[in-house]
């Protein structure tokens, strides 16, 4: 075990965290530029990433993210995650939008 890694459960919390912050940005129609960054980090993570990590952006950030933005507010945001959009729609049986 790595003493410099960060728990389990704190990772999780960290992703739960990050979808809230970006579902609150989506509400308000921030800006899509930061989101955008933000998307295409995890993203490009997501692919090499261990088991754990992978699993903890599909539970935590993934399934979270569109969670009570309108349709309408989260189009935008919906087509800057096409590599992660089959989590999404793995686990609710349809897209946000």
């Amino acid at each position: 075990m790595q003493t410099n890694s960060p728990p389990a459960a704190d990772l999780y919390d960290w992703f739960d965290s990050a979808a809230d912050a970006l579902k609150e940005d989506m509400r308000r129609e921030d800006s899509l530029v930061e989101c955008s960054e933000f998307f295409k980090f995890v993203t490009n993570v997501f692919p090499s990433a261990s088991e754990e990590v992978s699993q903890c952006i599909d539970v935590s950030f993934v399934e979270n993210l569109f969670w009570q933005v309108p349709p309408a507010k989260a189009a935008a945001y919906w087509d800057k995650l096409p590599p992660l959009q089959a989590l999404y729609e793995g686990f609710h049986n349809k897209p946000p939008i």
